[in-house]
């Protein structure tokens, strides 16, 4: 680390972690090392080389020498009131970023960087590109006081006092309730389809072939209670709802909140430990969620959207994993004082119930019938038809839940204070935003929608990821009315 000893905002250098290397060989690693490195062992087996080898040799030395003049070139400089981020290869880029501008600073010690003393770091600002964190580095471990200075504490309006410390610590049983609730067979195919293809690629095919029979064994233990040909297709349901679930919990648990002043720091993970800070003012709003299985105990997720935050496109930061109702009320008063609830001044008219009710409750009719006559079409399927007519009767019982919901609580205020009630996917949500944080509010109407004047509502709020809720069959006049008195506007 290199000082400026001239005068009082002097510069501070800290070089790259040597790990940064594997980062830039990382899109490289099973498309030409790998194949490289099987190709060597084939080698010591049969003596000979082929010349794609050799050329992929020589390749695999020319990225990797890119690698280590990447490392070499790689710098985070703070000084003064901003930061500055030196890296390239061929093209030399200095980026400057004022310290008042990170809106998030993100911070992870994963096992193997704990071993070798390495922390990956991103900086994230609101004019970020989607889906992206702005600067990813991997930075020598000793270097993590110097860099959670970056976001020093400043006095709240709800909170003036910068040095009084606010916590939160989950319990191990919400947490537990987070994960099994928030997880699903989809998320975890998702994410375990990506391992075992790598993982093919590296061990051939013979792990591959393990795989699938380990499948079909476990299928057939299953075929005595679920009917043949739908017991593999549950042993991938239970086995992707198993990693989403696992993955969940190894992410989140253990999770921990503490706020001073306008600062929030969230400490989450059970192997690789995670550091996340951001600023009361980076926060553009707070989303309050319900799945499914949350509405069997009664507990609700609270989640905020901060400006250029995670690397995912939508990602949010969870603030209380889990909490019932009252408890989520008191934890909000204290910990989110600004996300107040206004009350909501539009709901769906009378009229609109049918528009909730009636498609769900055709549908829920409809995928029995279609079973019948699938089942007397198709006999030799017959048991996977009755258990995919099982699941989908189960999908479309949620649904017709869900409508039922947003028709009596459902709707949306306008004003300083923006609180929307409605569902997304299979979850019921209520956002509040201030209302300068909407940056767009756009109203909808479909053919059939002009014959009994309703209109679907949809607030995209302004952040890097545009998250949006759309609240639908509000009547049109009513929200036409609201909005020209908010906005002093007209249509």
């Amino acid at each position: 680390m290199a000082v400026n000893k001239n005068g009082p905002k002097a510069e501070k250098q800290l070089r790259a972690h040597p790990f940064m290397i594997f980062a830039y060989l990382k899109p490289y690693l099973f498309v030409l090392l790998l194949p490289l490195l099987r190709g060597l062992l084939n080698y010591g087996a049969s003596g000979a080389l082929p010349r794609l080898i050799i050329g992929e040799a020589a390749l695999s030395v020319l990225i990797a020498s890119a690698a280590v003049v990447k490392w070499l070139r790689c710098r985070l400089i703070l000084s003064g009131d901003r930061i500055r981020i030196r890296e390239g290869l061929f093209l030399h880029k200095e980026s400057i970023i004022p310290k008042d501008k990170i809106s998030s600073l993100f911070m992870e010690t994963r096992p193997l960087l704990w071993l070798f003393r390495g922390i990956v770091v991103r900086f994230d600002t609101e004019a970020g590109r989607p889906g992206k964190s702005d600067f990813d580095l991997i930075l020598p471990l000793k270097r993590t006081s110097l860099l959670l200075e970056l976001l020093p504490p400043r006095p709240d309006p709800q909170h003036p006092d910068p040095d009084r410390l606010r916590q939160y610590h989950a319990p191990a049983f919400k947490m537990l309730i987070m994960a099994a609730a928030t997880s699903s067979s989809a998320t975890g195919l998702l994410l375990a389809a990506p391992v075992i293809n790598k993982a093919g690629q590296l061990l051939g095919d013979g792990f591959s072939e393990r795989f699938y029979g380990a499948v079909t064994e476990a299928a057939g233990l299953l075929e005595t209670v679920i009917p043949t040909g739908a017991s593999v297709l549950a042993i991938l349901l239970l086995a992707g709802f198993a990693v989403s679930f696992l993955h969940s919990l190894v992410t989140t648990a253990p999770f921990r909140l503490y706020i001073k002043g306008d600062r929030f720091t969230s400490a989450s993970g059970l192997i690789a430990r995670r550091r996340t800070r951001f600023r009361a003012g980076a926060i553009n709003d707070v989303w309050i969620q319900q799945t499914p299985a949350m509405r069997l105990v009664r507990h609700y997720t609270v989640k905020v959207s901060v400006a250029g935050y995670g690397k995912g496109r939508g990602e949010t930061a969870v603030v209380i994993p889990a909490a019932g109702q009252k408890e989520i009320k008191g934890l909000l008063e204290d910990i989110l004082p600004h996300a107040e609830q206004a009350p909501i001044a539009l709901r769906p008219p009378a009229r609109a119930l049918s528009r909730f009710a009636v498609w769900p409750v055709v549908w829920l009719l409809a995928i029995p019938a279609a079973g019948v006559f699938a089942a007397r079409l198709l006999p030799d399927f017959s048991g996977f038809i009755r258990f995919s007519v099982m699941m989908l009767m189960v999908i479309q019982a949620i649904m017709v839940s869900l409508s039922l919901r947003r028709y009596t609580h459902g709707g949306v205020t306008f004003g300083s204070q923006i609180t929307a009630y409605s569902s997304k996917c299979f979850s019921l949500t209520e956002m509040r935003c201030p209302g300068d944080r909407a940056g767009v509010i756009r109203i909808m109407q479909l053919p059939f929608d002009f014959l009994v004047n309703l209109c679907r509502v949809k607030i995209t709020v302004r952040s890097e990821s545009a998250h949006t809720l759309t609240v639908p069959h509000l009547d049109y006049k009513q929200v036409k009315k609201t909005l020209e008195t908010v906005y002093k506007t007209r249509f």
